[in-house]
């Protein structure tokens, strides 16, 4: 019987907000809390899976990804046939158990010593922004991406994102270069700082793309 990575581990601390693993019965709530972040939140991070205010056809691949990764017997077999569509996710939840962030890891592929390469991205709601939730996002789920064999993290950021950058950067990631015309949005087009962890503790000294 499969079971699933949500049903287990939530972590709290005396402000309320925990940290708990992605489960299948979080993903419609967790569109809604993407849907109601505002403007200058959703043009720092637009993933292209979030959300049910623009659905494209790709959306439903990733939403497929997104279910098969929170059951484990699930996920393994994708990390073998296909690790493009494994997730290695985090929420944050408040005392409500509302979702009040989120962070990934796509996997984009499996590296030649059987580990994986992987694409972060996060996003916390606007009024709990500033409060340590990213943090504590962060910690999580690199903590879980070491479980799940990833030995390297890249992102792509926004070049005027400088708080999430500063956040990336005490975590260890090192700035690779800059990707001009990278990343588009409702029309915008951005220049953005790529980045990368490598998890044995080495800083990554170049940013592998698809």
């Amino acid at each position: 019987m499969l079971t699933s990575k949500g049903r287990v581990t939530n972590r709290s601390d005396i402000h309320g907000i925990g940290t708990k693993i992605l489960g299948i019965r979080h993903l419609c709530n967790l569109h809604k809390m993407y849907d109601s972040l505002s403007y200058n939140t959703k043009l720092l991070f637009h993933p292209g899976f979030l959300g049910f205010e623009e659905i494209r056809p790709s959306w439903f691949l990733f939403q497929l990804g997104l279910i098969l990764s929170t059951f484990v017997e699930c996920k393994n077999v994708l990390k073998r046939v296909c690790p493009q569509l494994v997730f290695v996710s985090i929420l944050a939840t408040d005392l409500r158990n509302q979702i009040v962030g989120f962070a990934f890891i796509k996997l984009e592929k499996r590296l030649p010593n059987g580990r994986f390469l992987g694409e972060l991205g996060i996003a916390v709601t606007d009024e709990h922004q500033g409060k340590g939730v990213g943090k504590k996002l962060m910690s999580r789920l690199i903590s879980h991406a070491v479980k799940e064999n990833v030995e390297e993290i890249n992102l792509l950021t926004p070049s005027f994102n400088f708080k999430a950058i500063g956040l990336y950067k005490k975590y260890g990631f090192v700035e690779c270069g800059v990707a001009k015309n990278r990343d588009c949005w409702r029309g915008l087009v951005f220049e953005c700082i790529t980045m990368s962890l490598h998890l044995d503790g080495k800083g990554g000294e170049q940013c592998e793309w698809k």
